[in-house]
């Protein structure tokens, strides 16, 4: 008889337990094979998502506190397919709830297709929520937020603000209906309204606070926007140039550098106070304006000027004493308010003032007002206390301050996190626009592809974990095929004995063994190949389905590669080898007992 004689008897007289090899040799296969297909087809799944979520969006220009001009995009030379968004987070009215959303104010529709206004449409996420088709009348609350921050003071408590839309059309992840920013898998709810629309109803003129594009930007292209983009502008008035911005305040950064570049400037801040008053006499709820100088002259750090107006109502003279009432906020709009006295240092005619025209800010609710009773601010205004002559006041003058304060005494208290000046004057034709960068203004540019393909890559390995979770399997797989050969080895102790006595090496046999047990573990690696696609399918479907609560996302595909195959399959051989070569000394001493008996 030959060794195939020999080993095809073998096999067949223990077949019971080449069995159980090839069932663990299976297990372990489609456990290892399966892992490895579920962490390709997650990452896949991830990099799809990252396809869904930005298109061919590479770069974005972001806002993070503002606005800037949509001529950002030709000032970058962007390509035609850029995109500038109005993004704002808003909230849906149905049937009595409200279902948080991002509003995306865009020229057309990621596709390409534009949107009119009083059109919108929504993402299928969102579709699921709020049935457009049966109700395509929709009502979208926003923040009130415009050009001038609803968190300063001054400005009008309506915080919020509705739209009507009629949503007729809901976008696919292929169509871009997924489109967001945030890199996170769960699947955004998002509404698509008319840019133009978005900014008249919120009162930004003609801005965006976000560019995507599928250019490469970089930080130091952001130096090509110019001042006027940025939200800054410069306006001449007699041999004075009037440095403003489009949300009223100069933030301190940019106050700064525009300083710092004109030794010469100065610095203005308009300022509702809520009494002026000496002796027994007040005047209620002035606009007052601090400045560094008035026509050429420096104030003292105690000094104020005043209004030949104010004056005569309070009936006080240069060298009087006046107290000044105003409100600061120590945190968001939390009121407190100081008293702070000054001397009298000049009586102004209220003419020159008034002459002017630019001393005061434009603040919405209270610049535009016809009368002091239609004032419309967060501010505790008590309107008992503003009297007929206060309304006539308003009618003839308006916002025209009655108190001029000196800035570097008033800088500190009056200041915001948005600002530290209404306005900087500095000598005509030497407004220093070009000290300031777009940085300053609070916009950065950011890489959403390259950093979410890369989170993609290196976020949770959903094969390591469950490998991890099948690590048990693979256990009790290994000791199917230990426990087998370690019984057979010893069983077979006379057999391998006289395989010894015959000639046999130790190398010798161990080839013979290991040939009687391939066939075993080959059919069960194969049928373990087939057992882990079917596991990695029934996870992936698992994941997009059932514990969709937990993944909080969906579209998950199945993956494939033969490399996650073949390491899958290759690794129940080494094991079985290892084991193999475990139990030989087993069988060994098992001979040794028997040749010596």
């Amino acid at each position: 008889m030959d060794k195939r004689e020999i080993i095809r008897a073998n096999r067949k007289y223990y077949r019971r337990f080449y069995r159980w090899v090839g069932i663990s040799a299976a297990l372990c296969v489609a456990v290892l094979a399966g892992s490895l297909v579920v962490g390709d087809s997650v990452r896949r799944s991830l990099r799809n998502r990252v396809r869904d979520r930005l298109a061919d969006t590479r770069s974005a220009v972001v806002a993070a506190d503002g606005f800037f001009g949509v001529s950002a995009l030709q000032e970058l030379g962007l390509p035609a397919s850029s995109r500038a968004v109005l993004l704002s987070d808003g909230f849906v009215s149905r049937g009595g709830r409200l279902v948080p959303v991002m509003v995306w104010g865009v020229d057309a529709l990621p596709d390409g297709t534009p949107l009119p206004p009083g059109q919108g449409a929504v993402n299928a996420e969102l579709a699921k929520e709020i049935d457009p088709q049966a109700d395509p009348s929709l009502v979208l609350r926003l923040p009130n937020e415009g050009l001038v921050p609803s968190s300063s003071l001054f400005v009008t408590g309506r915080y919020a603000t509705s739209l009507r839309l009629e949503c007729r059309q809901t976008l696919t992840a292929a169509q871009g209906g997924n489109l967001s920013l945030k890199n996170e898998q769960v699947l955004p709810y998002n509404v698509f309204v008319n840019r133009g629309e978005l900014c008249e109803l919120l009162g930004t003129g003609d801005k965006a606070n976000l560019i995507l594009t599928p250019a490469d930007v970089r930080p130091g292209d952001l130096c090509a926007l110019s001042a006027g983009t940025l939200g800054l502008r410069a306006e001449r008035a007699g041999d004075t140039d009037l440095v403003e911005a489009d949300g009223v305040f100069l933030r301190g950064n940019v106050l700064d550098k525009l300083c710092a570049a004109a030794p010469e400037a100065n610095r203005c801040y308009s300022y509702l106070v809520n009494t002026i008053a000496a002796g027994a006499g007040e005047i209620p709820y002035s606009f007052a304006t601090a400045m560094d100088c008035f026509e050429g002259r420096e104030l003292p750090r105690d000094g104020a000027l005043l209004s030949d107006y104010a004056a005569r109502r309070l009936g006080v003279g240069v060298s009087d004493s006046i107290r000044v009432s105003y409100y600061v906020s120590d945190a968001f709009k939390q009121l407190s308010e100081r008293t702070q006295s000054f001397r009298v240092t000049g009586i102004v005619p209220l003419s020159r003032l008034e002459a002017d025209g630019r001393l005061s800010a434009d603040y919405p609710g209270l610049a535009d007002a016809a009368s002091c009773s239609q004032w419309e601010s967060d501010l505790p205004i008590d309107m008992d206390r503003i009297r007929p002559e206060d309304e006539r006041y308003w009618s003839d003058h308006h916002a025209t301050p009655k108190l001029i304060l000196p800035y570097a005494t008033m800088r500190e208290a009056w200041s915001n996190t948005w600002g530290d000046a209404t306005q900087l004057r500095v000598p005509a034709g030497t407004a220093p626009l070009a000290a300031v960068r777009a940085e300053d203004f609070g916009l950065t540019v950011v890489q959403p592809r390259e950093q979410a393909l890369l989170n993609a890559a290196g976020g949770v390995d959903f094969g390591g974990l469950f490998l991890a979770l099948g690590f048990f399997i693979i256990a009790a797989a290994l000791l199917l095929i230990y426990n087998p050969l370690s019984e057979l080895y010893f069983r077979r102790g006379d057999e391998l004995a006289l395989y010894r006595t015959l000639g046999y090496s130790r190398k010798g046999l161990s080839r013979l063994l290991l040939r009687e047990a391939l066939p075993a573990v080959g059919w069960g690696a194969v049928a373990g190949l087939v057992a882990a696609v079917l596991y990695a399918g029934l996870v992936i479907f698992l994941l997009g389905n059932v514990w969709r609560g937990a993944t909080h996302t969906d579209g998950f595909v199945l993956v494939l590669r033969p490399a996650a195959l073949l390491g899958g399959l290759a690794e129940p051989f080494d094991r079985f080898l290892n084991v193999l070569f475990d139990a030989f000394p087993v069988c060994a001493a098992a001979a040794q007992i028997a040749l010596s008996v």
